[in-house]
């Protein structure tokens, strides 16, 4: 094989993997889009097609992503970002909601979807916080190192 035809076939292996993983996320995030629309408004989307057949392509698409992939050697860095005021406001804004949706579907309950939906919230936020305290630390250890 050639060097022209090894390196045609190595951007091609490259645009595959990508058009895969592309479809793979973009599925994935449409499915919760509309699963999030059928939990919100009953039957809104069912009533076109069936979600489970949504389902499937990402689950197609998670395994065809994992084959071809699995062969990169490259070792993923993480971004070295530092906290600011505006990610406490966006975990603080999506446990909002996260705490409304949650009341919304156990409303039927009375006072205690009230709890629910509030512990669940402080669960979320708290959750996120540490995770986000978490990455922190990690990355002032390996700066030390």
């Amino acid at each position: 094989m050639s060097k022209t035809q090894e390196g045609m076939a190595w951007y091609k292996k490259e645009i595959t993997q990508q058009i895969v993983g592309l479809s793979f996320e973009v599925s994935l995030i449409s499915y919760l889009f509309f699963y999030l629309v059928e939990t919100l408004s009953a039957s809104f989307v069912s009533r076109f097609y069936s979600l489970n057949y949504h389902l499937v392509f990402i689950i197609i698409f998670g395994v065809l992503t994992v084959i071809i992939t699995s062969d990169k050697e490259e070792e993923i860095v993480p971004l070295k970002t530092k906290t600011k005021v505006r990610d406490y406001i966006f975990i603080l804004i999506l446990s909002i909601i996260s705490s409304g949706i949650i009341w919304y579907k156990t409303k039927e309950l009375g006072r205690l979807s009230l709890a629910i939906a509030g512990l669940s919230g402080l669960i979320i936020f708290f959750l996120s916080l540490l995770l986000m305290f978490d990455k922190d630390k990690s990355e002032d250890n390996n700066v030390d190192k």
